[in-house]
C-alpha cells in the first residue's frame, strides 16, 4: 500500500452524502475537489501505508454503542464542517458566475462596476549557500521585493527581511500578503536580496503569476509553494 492520507476518503465520502441531500447540488468532479480541499485543509492529515494501519484508523471511525469511543463526535464534527466547505464553494462560485468579464476585466451583473479580484501569493522558500563550497551560508539578511517594494507578510511569523541560520539549514521562507487588482491574472516581479558581511550581495530575480480570486486564502497550500532556485553567494 501507497503512503496514503486516510482522511481523503472519510471526506469524499461525506462529501457525497451532503450533496445527496442538496437539492439542485450537482457533485462534479471539480466540485468535490474544491470542497475536499477547503475541508482537508483544516483537519490534521492522517497518514497510512500499511493494511494494518489502515484498520487502526479505520477503527477510530467505527463507534459501537457502549465502547466509550469519541469516533461519534469526531464524525459529527467533521460532518459539519463538509457542510461548512459546501456552502463556501458554492457561494464562491455564485460570485463567480455573477462576474461577466470584458477587456480581461470582470464586470458585475451589467452593472460597469470593475470587480477588484485578490491575488493570493504563494509561499516561497529558498537556500543561501556558499558558491565554492556549497555549504549553507548562516545569518544572511534575506530581503523580498515586489515590483519594487518590500513585501509585507501575509501573517504574523513571517519576516521581511529574514536571515539564515543553522537550525534551518540556510533555508529562508516568505509568504507575502495578497494584493488586489481588478486584473484576472498578473504577474508579479519578484526579487531575492541577500546580504551577508562575508560575501558580496546577491539578489535573485523571478517572476510569480497569480490568478484573481474572490476571497483571500490564510492556509499554506502544498502543492503550490514556489521552490526558488539555490542562491549562490561569492566570498568577498
Amino acid at each position: 500500500m501507497k503512503l496514503k492520507n486516510y482522511q481523503e476518503d472519510i471526506v469524499l465520502n461525506m462529501i457525497r452524502i451532503v450533496a445527496a441531500d442538496r437539492a439542485g447540488v450537482e457533485l462534479t468532479d471539480a466540485l468535490a475537489h474544491d470542497v475536499a480541499a477547503y475541508t482537508l485543509n483544516r483537519i490534521p492529515s492522517r497518514y497510512i501505508m500499511s493494511e494494518r494501519g489502515f484498520t487502526r484508523m479505520a477503527a477510530e471511525h467505527w463507534v459501537e454503542e457502549g465502547d466509550g469511543s469519541d469516533g461519534l463526535s469526531n464524525l459529527v464534527e467533521l460532518m459539519l464542517l463538509v457542510n461548512k466547505a459546501m456552502d463556501v464553494v458554492l457561494q464562491r462560485r455564485a460570485a463567480a458566475n455573477g462576474a461577466a468579464t470584458a477587456n480581461g476585466h470582470a464586470k458585475l451583473n451589467g452593472s460597469g462596476a470593475e470587480v477588484e479580484y485578490w491575488h493570493n501569493f504563494p509561499q516561497l522558500i529558498g537556500k543561501v549557500v556558499d558558491a565554492g563550497s556549497h555549504r549553507p551560508i548562516y545569518d544572511a539578511k534575506v530581503s523580498l521585493f515586489i515590483h519594487g517594494e518590500r513585501s509585507e507578510p501575509a501573517e504574523p511569523g513571517w519576516p521581511n527581511p529574514t536571515a539564515t541560520n543553522e537550525a534551518t539549514r540556510g533555508f529562508f521562507s516568505f509568504w507575502p500578503r495578497s494584493r488586489r487588482s481588478t486584473d484576472e491574472s498578473v504577474e508579479h516581479e519578484l526579487v531575492i536580496s541577500i546580504e551577508h558581511d562575508d560575501y558580496t550581495a546577491f539578489d535573485h530575480r523571478q517572476v510569480v503569476q497569480t490568478d484573481g480570486e474572490l476571497r483571500i486564502y490564510n492556509y499554506i497550500h502544498g502543492d503550490g509553494i514556489v521552490n526558488l532556485e539555490t542562491c549562490h553567494l561569492q566570498l568577498r
